[in-house]
């Protein structure tokens, strides 16, 4: 479809940003090139044309008011709509002497007025859509993967579409660490974070290098940066390095997302190029586990390798009978379960099944509704970071304890924390009495009044009830399960064992099996 063609000239990266938002689904205008100054527009016009220029008043090196003076000497019928942030006499009335078509205030901007004033200029100067065409694009940026060939782009730059040099090539690949938000459209957020940083990067970049970029699948950012002829390996990476760091600074200053960035070694071909990034994209999965907010360099950082198998499923076995038995060890286990996951590097999917498993058993026992299970679910299907796959569980977790937590005294609860905290270690009526700095005496009264049973009883039911958790998982050994449990020697703990739950640990782990 013909539209009407429009070029922007501002060096206010979110004034731009703001305009493209408004017109990026219009059947009618379409924003050709941006520039951040006066000098890149003149030179792009020597080859190209746009119908109508949007022109900002107030910039570095030239003016508004002097770089209409200077386009109508040069191109007497270009219409400009001036815009600006100020109001007064001096703009407006040096834009309408030197010809503006109309005139636009940045504060005042919305969609329809917008449309409107480009309606009214086109009707004032006449203009229709034309095929004009766009020669020696300095900027490119692929919308789909079929753009994002090779092929692709040799064919644009011999047609004299895009200025993009087979010199030596350098290539960043970005990953924003978006913070997913319950009631947020998060695809839509991540293309509105994409198309900023895309912004950002024409700021950074400027007409002193060509680039070629491409949203991926993943809204991740693919960035090939052209440096023609430079023949200083060390003088490109250098600049590779200021690109991503400029990039991140802004990133963080204007949208408050920190960055997940790769930089590339130097590539002689476009074919090198092109294929040397479709190896940085599978690191950039690795930002699951490095961790967001970092700028690394593809030639010093190895490939995680992913473990694909099932997780373990005694440790669920595990967590399900504590969750089942009201035993206090959860969170522990939960813990231990993420520990696992981490440490054996499992990979995104069995995380996101692993989590949805643990979630499933708390939903299943009551202990979260199936709003807040569905909501998780859905959030997860955006994560990138492992941290964010137990951090959701964390505070599940959090909620689950605050509201299920029996309510007694302050000595009382700290005693009970600290038994839960220390179960595998030496735990006396003296310490705990410490603890709580009250008489050992006044302690195990209060234990007794509040709790319905005397110290040594409780403390005794909570390492049984830990001992039952490890049996259950049934890959440590019996002198492990005394150990973790707290219990000085196996005689006392079978014993202890017996008297609580009337069966020997070996019959209670053969009712399991």
């Amino acid at each position: 479809m013909k539209r009407i063609t429009l070029a922007i000239v501002d060096d206010d990266m979110v004034s731009r940003s703001s305009i493209k938002k408004y017109l990026e689904n219009s059947d009618k205008y379409e924003i050709v090139m941006e520039f951040i100054d006066g000098k890149g527009l003149l030179n792009w016009l020597k080859n190209n044309s746009v119908d109508i220029l949007l022109c900002d008043m107030r910039m570095a090196e030239i003016d508004g008011v002097e770089l209409m003076r200077a386009l109508h000497l040069l191109y007497e019928y270009i219409p400009i709509i001036a815009i600006s942030s100020f109001d007064d006499f001096y703009y407006v009335r040096g834009s309408l002497r030197n010809g503006a078509a109309n005139y636009l205030l940045k504060h005042e901007l919305t969609r329809e007025y917008l449309e409107s004033v480009l309606d009214k200029v086109c009707d004032q100067y006449n203009i229709h859509p034309s095929e004009n065409r766009i020669y020696k694009k300095r900027g490119y940026v692929a919308l789909c993967r079929s753009d994002f060939e090779t092929s692709k782009i040799k064919t644009l730059c011999e047609q004299g579409i895009l200025d993009f040099e087979f010199g030596k090539i350098g290539i960043i690949v970005i990953s924003p660490d978006i913070k997913i938000k319950s009631g947020v459209n998060i695809l839509e957020f991540k293309q509105d974070i994409c198309k900023v940083i895309l912004d950002m990067i024409s700021q950074i970049l400027g007409d002193k290098y060509s680039y070629i970029a491409n949203i991926t699948d993943s809204y991740n950012i693919v960035l090939l940066v052209s440096f023609g002829l430079e023949r200083s390996t060390l003088i490109i990476i250098n600049t590779i390095h200021s690109i991503a760091s400029r990039l991140y600074r802004m990133s963080v200053r204007m949208l408050d997302t920190t960055l997940y960035i790769i930089c590339s070694d130097t590539y002689e071909s476009i074919e090198s190029a092109m294929e040397a990034q479709e190896s940085i994209q599978k690191k950039i999965e690795d930002k699951f586990y490095n961790g967001a907010n970092k700028i690394i360099y593809d030639a010093v950082t190895a490939k995680i390798k992913y473990k694909d198998s099932e997780f373990e499923r005694t440790f669920l076995d595990q967590l399900e009978f504590e969750i089942q038995n009201n035993i206090n060890n959860v969170k522990k286990t939960v813990e231990e379960i993420f520990y696992k996951l981490e440490e054996g590097r499992y990979s995104q999917v069995i995380v996101r099944e692993t989590t949805e498993k643990i979630l499933e058993l708390l939903r299943v026992y009551k202990l979260t509704d199936a709003t807040m299970f569905d909501d998780a679910k859905l959030r997860m299907k955006y994560f990138d970071l492992f941290t964010q796959y137990r951090e959701l569980v964390e505070d599940f977790m959090k909620k689950i304890l605050t509201d299920n937590k029996k309510r007694y005294s302050a000595a009382i609860e700290a005693v009970i924390a600290y038994i839960n905290n220390n179960i595998s270690e030496d735990i006396s009526l003296e310490d705990c009495a410490g603890i709580a700095n009250i008489g050992y005496t006044v302690l195990s009264r209060e234990f007794r009044a509040e709790t319905g049973m005397r110290f040594v009883e409780y403390l005794n039911l909570q390492r049984v009830n830990k001992a039952k958790s490890l049996l259950i998982r049934g890959s440590i050994s019996m002198k492990e399960v005394v150990k973790k449990s707290g219990f000085r020697n196996y005689n006392y703990f079978f014993k202890v064992f017996k008297d609580i739950t009337g069966e020997t640990p070996s019959d209670f782990l053969n009712k399991k099996i």
